[in-house]
């Protein structure tokens, strides 16, 4: 059962599960785009369509929001995800700044060429408390054009 408070659902599993691609419940379960998984942190971070960028940790707790958005933008869909194995950078995407996910076909209609490739750059886990690790998540813009020009020594 789902419970209706003044401003907002509370999720459950019975009202959610299954529910990935229902226009109705998505804003309120969420969908997943983007998983990948840390081994080292034993954390697994996902790229939500609607909760943005959140971690989950090996407890079987919720996973918690981590970036709702970066240098005064807001992430309005939050899509692939994946970690560099070597430098353990995050990086996703945010496919609009404009469409959500119950909008995307007008945002593919008008050529929306809005979409950022971002990087979450976590501190060394040894630097930190382990209550402040989550806290201690630095979300930076960068572009995909300037990034592939470094990597090529341009």
């Amino acid at each position: 059962m789902i419970k209706h408070t003044a401003t907002y659902f509370v999720r459950t599993i019975a009202f959610c599960d299954g529910a990935t691609d229902d226009p109705v419940k998505g804003p309120i379960c969420g969908r997943p785009f983007g998983l990948a998984y840390d081994p080292i942190a034993r954390l697994l971070y996902i790229a939500d369509a609607y909760y943005e960028l959140l971690v989950a940790d090996s407890n079987g707790r919720l996973a918690k929001q981590i970036a709702t958005g970066a240098e005064g933008q807001p992430f309005v869909f939050c899509n692939g995800l994946d970690i560099d194995p070597i430098t353990r950078n995050i990086y996703f995407t945010d496919t609009s700044a404009v469409y959500d996910l119950r909008n995307s076909t007008k945002g593919l209609q008008v050529n929306d060429s809005t979409g950022r490739l971002m990087d979450l750059v976590q501190f060394r886990r040894s630097c930190l408390s382990r209550h402040s690790t989550e806290a201690l998540l630095s979300v930076k813009l960068s572009s995909l054009v300037s990034r592939c020009m470094s990597a090529r020594g341009v």
